[in-house]
Order: structure tokens, then C-alpha cells, then sequence
């Protein structure tokens, strides 16, 4: 990918996040990093960020229950993951068990407790 467009996504990270802190965040890196980068000023070569900076956002997802852009991998992980115990995560972990974003993109759903066992809400 040439450097324009990966800097181009990083661009639209910031602008879709808020700011340069919160995209630094969801890919990983100094909020330093992010800035020096789209100013042009990055003092070493840019190919680790460029790498950090395709994985997250190339591979993230728009996840219904969040109503948020999360990594691919965070998506994964909570949809294959047993059933936490907080009631949050409860929620969202029921919601990744029937989500259409998941089953696009071809994620298992969890082997503890496939959708059909699931009876109703959760109380």
C-alpha cells in the first residue's frame, strides 16, 4: 500500500475518533506517533506504524452492539470467548452470538453456548 493511503486511513481514524489520542488508542500507538506521522515529521522510518495502522483499521469493524469501530480481533474474542460475568459484557457477548457483522465476516460463534441454547434474556 503506498504511503498516502495508509496515511489517509490513519487521517480518517482521527477524524471518525474524535482525536489524535483516541486513534492512537484503538491502533496501539503514542498519540506522539500519530501526530508526528501526519505532520510529516516522523523522525525514523514509518513502516512499523504503517504496519500497526493497516492491521487495526483495514481489519476493524462496525459492531452493531457497541455502535462503535473495534479491532477485528476484539470482535473475535468476545464472540468465541465463554460467557463473562459482568453484565455488560454479558450483554454484548449474547449480541455477538447472533451478529450479523460476525457471520460476514466468518468469526465462530463461541463452542460454550451456541445461540439456540440461548433461551431469552439473561436476568
Amino acid at each position: 500500500m503506498s504511503e498516502k493511503n495508509w496515511l489517509d486511513l490513519l487521517r480518517a481514524s482521527v477524524s471518525e475518533t474524535g482525536s489524535i489520542a483516541a486513534a492512537a488508542r484503538f491502533i496501539g500507538v503514542s498519540s506522539a506517533a500519530v501526530s508526528t506521522a501526519l505532520a510529516g515529521k516522523y523522525p525514523a522510518s514509518t513502516r512499523k506504524l504503517e504496519v500497526k495502522v493497516l492491521e487495526k483499521l483495514l481489519n476493524a469493524v462496525d459492531c452493531p452492539h457497541l455502535a462503535a469501530r473495534i479491532a477485528h480481533d476484539e470482535c473475535a474474542s468476545m464472540r468465541t470467548r465463554r460467557s463473562p460475568g459482568t453484565r455488560e459484557k454479558l450483554d454484548h457477548w449474547l449480541a455477538c452470538q447472533d451478529c450479523p457483522v460476525g457471520d460476514a465476516k466468518g468469526l465462530p460463534r463461541s463452542r460454550f453456548a451456541p445461540p439456540s441454547e440461548i433461551k431469552g434474556p439473561v436476568t
